[in-house]
């Protein structure tokens, strides 16, 4: 069972689920305010992209909409940057796949490298290379690694300051 930590406003409480409790978690959706989806979406641009929203950006307009109106949980949010062609022109960018493989791992698991068999790496690279890095994401963002996190109603990945 996982332990989730809730501010109900009347100081922290934690409640434990069970795997199937904690996998509906992970695809919440909840109407945010204008400023709590600016500030989601601002740590998950720099977790992911590392850079700052751009006001002009229709992409972030619409995920701060969609997460104003209930439309997208946080994870949904996500996976849909983790898809952008910014991310993968910056997963790209890195001079092997194995780069590439440890960066999606610590953007969307919260893991180094370091913690990351050898075997895991190269089952992913295999993965990576014959169908894409989204088969990746979805792969990992979809996996039981995901479920261990605080992620998705509540918070963006790996960032748990968020609300």
């Amino acid at each position: 069972m996982a332990i989730t930590e809730l501010d109900t406003g009347h100081g922290r409480q934690y409640r434990n689920h069970s795997a199937p409790a904690q996998r509906a978690m992970l695809t919440a959706r909840r109407n945010w305010s204008r400023a709590q989806a600016t500030e989601q979406l601002r740590i998950i641009y720099h977790c992911l992209l590392n850079c700052n929203i751009d006001s002009k950006d229709s992409g972030a307009q619409r995920w701060l909409a969609a997460l104003m109106n209930a439309q997208m949980s946080i994870q949904d949010v996500v996976r849909a940057v983790a898809y952008s062609r910014q991310y993968h022109d910056r997963l790209n960018s890195l001079p092997t796949i194995y780069d590439a493989i440890a960066v999606i791992y610590q953007d969307l698991l919260g893991r180094s490298w370091r913690t990351i068999s050898q075997q895991d790496i190269d089952n992913w690279a295999a993965i990576a290379i014959e169908y894409g890095f989204n088969a990746v994401i979805d792969g990992l963002l979809d996996g039981p690694q995901a479920t261990y996190k605080k992620f998705g109603d509540q918070v963006c990945p790996y960032n748990t300051n968020s609300i």
